[in-house]
């Protein structure tokens, strides 16, 4: 599996719009939960369980959890460290789609 770069993170989004969509309904959920923990990866590792084991990078946790907390201000719940992530496109402006 190729490495995921700022560069790369647009192409890997365009060629798998289902699993964003599941780390968003997954959160979604850990939110409802009423849980104060919750990291990307962690997410990610839930859509993993969900769906038999499906292998995607881990690499790609920084970028969704950015997209995110744009997307969902009101639910910004991952803290952002400085990370490569914040040079990607920003998922709102369909500059992936």
């Amino acid at each position: 599996m190729k490495d995921i770069t700022p560069e790369s993170f647009p192409i890997f989004h365009r060629e798998n719009p289902a699993l964003y969509a599941k780390f968003c309904e997954v959160t979604f959920a850990n939110i409802g939960r009423k849980n104060k923990r919750i990291s990307a990866l962690g997410m990610l590792y839930e859509v993993r369980k969900l769906w038999d084991g499906v292998r995607f990078p881990n690499k790609i946790a920084p970028y969704y959890a950015r997209a995110f907390n744009r997307e969902h201000p009101a639910h910004a719940i991952f803290k952002e460290r400085p990370s490569e992530a914040d040079r990607a496109p920003d998922l709102r402006q369909g500059a992936l789609f």
